[in-house]
Order: structure tokens, then sequence, then C-alpha cells
């Protein structure tokens, strides 16, 4: 789903620690080179441009200005806004 953060629209899925939302994920690399890593306490790692981050259930993640990065769901919900 887009979404817009003032004023940048972003591609965003939220990590909800199930196959389809690690289906999700993944498809916001394309055929990118993207690395994600799931980890069995239900977190996800994602190697970002600058370092590993690391997303917990709930968190969004963003692809977005040439990268692909999490933000925890408070944030997100205040920086951005579904584009209808």
């Amino acid at each position: 789903m887009k979404y817009r953060a003032k004023p940048v629209e972003v591609d965003a899925v939220e990590w909800l620690d199930t196959d389809e939302s690690w289906a999700a994920v993944c498809a916001l690399a394309g055929d990118g080179e993207d690395v994600f890593f799931r980890n069995a306490d239900g977190t996800i790692a994602i190697e970002t441009l600058t370092a590993r981050a690391r997303a917990v259930p709930g968190d969004w993640i963003v692809k977005g200005q040439g990268e692909i990065y999490p933000v925890p769901a408070p944030t997100f919900a205040e920086k951005y806004e579904a584009v209808t």
C-alpha cells in the first residue's frame, strides 16, 4: 500500500510476524539487493545503507529514498498518512 510522509510517498508494510507479512516485506525489495533475516524471536533484521536494523512485530517496514528501513508504529502513525 502507498503512504505519504509529507511530502514524500513511500511503500510500507506492517511487520506482523506472519508468513504473509514476511512475503510482503520481501516483496518490497523486488529485484533489489536488499537483505532481510527472519529471526526465531519474531523480529526481522534489515541491512540498511548504514547498519543492520531490527524490527519487532507492529513496526512498519518502509521503502523510500533508496533504501528499506524499519519505523516504529508510533513514529509511523505520526509521520505517514495513507495515499488515497
